[in-house]
């Protein structure tokens, strides 16, 4: 296939991709009962997608000579199952790219969770000449500097997954609205504590992430934008809540330090399911039975997690869409360079999914596939 062909095809493509990650978000994340089935989402947007495909898109610039493309993304942590599966997502459009004749190619590099790694890791791919940096940062700040170097010599950068503090450093962020998937968590939590017949006031545990991290603080507002109003009204008692660090074995140190001081708790929610999963094995360990005794929510809905969602001992998780940041991180940086094209908002929201019992079989259907749903053929694009 010729470059302008595949180029051609690449608009359609990325302009459907992106409205159908913003009704994904809305229809799937926020507002869809987790029961609902998939049918139920493929025919909403598709019909939406009918109606908008006509839509003309603005470009600075006419398609740009193909050169190399030279992708550098960094994660977080390679260790975590998360970023895995966004370093999945990104390859994999790297892989679509190169099957339709662009030369595009990515490294990926891991800063195993510290920032002076992820700083001097991007410090070289500057110094080094990739086309575009993909960043999943650690935190809101840590990374700024380097990426003000980036911002300097001109290569572009998105963000993905967390977000940085200052927002004229990157391109776009790629990601969850981190704040509202945690009211949408909060509110299953609540309905399960409901479901038990609790006495009132509910006495909960608060798992938060790692302290400057945008994806950990924005997650504790959504909690709290839930929870103040009823521990405002007394029908909610907080009794423990601290950062965790989105790790298993630090949730597991605290709640089994909280544990040996009282057991008088009704549910445990946490912001990631690291953690919940960690709690889940100090309740266990202190005899009680997880999400029959205290209900226990996540977020993510990594493998251990679905797992554990299965066997009953975690109520529930929020789906996060770690495979299609990388992936539309991949096509927004592609586009960006061959098109000067941007985002016509700088924030791309992916989709999250409740996940429950009543749909673990097929939520992953909604958050793991390239494009979200088959109203375009997945791979090859041949209907373009």
């Amino acid at each position: 296939m010729s470059a302008p062909r595949a180029i051609s095809r690449l608009v359609v493509f990325l302009v459907v991709g992106i409205i159908i990650g913003v009704l994904i978000g809305y229809f799937a994340g926020y507002s869809m009962a987790p029961s609902a089935p998939p049918t139920t989402i493929i025919r909403t947007v598709e019909k939406t997608v009918t109606q908008t495909i006509g839509t003309t898109v603005t470009v600075t610039t006419g398609p740009q000579a193909v050169k190399e493309i030279k992708l550098a993304l960094f994660v977080v942590d390679f260790g975590h199952p998360y970023f895995k599966g966004m370093a999945a997502g990104a390859q994999r459009a790297v892989e679509y790219f190169q099957k339709i004749g662009l030369p595009v190619t990515m490294d990926v590099f891991d800063a195993k969770n510290d920032p002076a790694t992820q700083v001097s890791q991007i410090e070289t791919a500057i110094g080094k000449g990739y086309t575009v940096l993909l960043v999943n940062p650690i935190t809101y700040e840590a990374a700024e500097p380097a990426l003000r170097k980036a911002k300097d010599a001109k290569i572009p950068v998105f963000t993905l997954d967390r977000d940085v503090a200052d927002k004229t450093l990157r391109i776009a962020f790629v990601g969850t609205d981190n704040v509202a998937a945690a009211e949408v968590e909060a509110r299953y939590f609540l309905k399960t504590l409901e479901s038990r017949g609790y006495s009132k006031p509910w006495k909960i545990v608060i798992l938060n992430g790692l302290p400057g991290a945008s994806s950990a603080e924005e997650r504790k507002k959504g909690f709290h934008n839930v929870l103040d109003p009823l521990v405002q009204k007394g029908e909610v008692q907080i009794v423990y809540e601290d950062y965790a660090d989105f790790r298993s074995d630090t949730a597991y140190s605290k709640m089994q330090s909280l544990l040996a001081r009282t057991r008088d708790i009704h549910g445990v929610i946490a912001a990631n399911d690291e953690m919940i999963l960690g709690a889940i094995k100090a309740l266990r360990d202190a005899g009680l039975k997880p999400c029959e005794q205290v209900v226990t929510f996540g977020f993510d809905a990594i493998s251990a997690a679905v797992e554990a969602t299965k066997e009953g001992t975690l109520c529930g998780t929020i789906g996060q869409a770690a495979f299609l940041q990388g992936y539309w991180g991949v096509l927004a940086a592609v586009y960006h360079v061959l098109y000067g094209w941007n985002p016509p908002t700088d924030w791309i929201k992916t989709p999250v999914v409740p996940v429950m019992k009543e749909n673990i079989d097929w939520f992953g259907y909604v958050i793991s596939t390239p494009i979200s749903l088959p109203v375009i053929p997945i791979e090859p694009y041949t209907a373009y």
